[in-house]
């Protein structure tokens, strides 16, 4: 049980990193001219829309890797030798996993 709480609560943090990311992201589309209906068809469009992809994808590699850590507890010394990323027992390594997979995809979209 205190495994799966681990897993939900990396999960959890994860995604938090990608959302906060995604918010800070959206300022780019503050500079072009409001329109009236900015906070439906400019956020859904520049939050979800062209972003789906990467969100999901974000999403499942944060949860694989907190499961993996979560059941193979050594996998963490594997993931910080190839990765370099010490995110065993960490949730804030996982805030900031979400954040930098996100800034990562953003700055290929460019």
């Amino acid at each position: 049980m205190e495994n799966i709480l681990n897993i939900l609560a990396q999960f959890g943090i994860g995604l938090l990193g990608i959302l906060i990311y995604n918010v800070i992201a959206f300022r780019k589309y503050l500079k072009k001219p409001l329109i009236k209906d900015i906070g439906h068809n400019v956020f859904w469009q520049s939050i979800w829309i062209e972003s789906r992809f990467i969100w999901i994808w974000t999403a499942i590699v944060i949860f694989l890797l907190g499961l993996m850590i979560n059941i193979m507890p050594e996998s963490a010394d594997l993931i910080k030798e190839f990765f370099g990323w010490d995110i065993a027992g960490n949730l804030k390594a996982f805030l900031l996993l979400g954040f930098s997979i996100s800034a990562g995809f953003d700055k290929e979209k460019k």
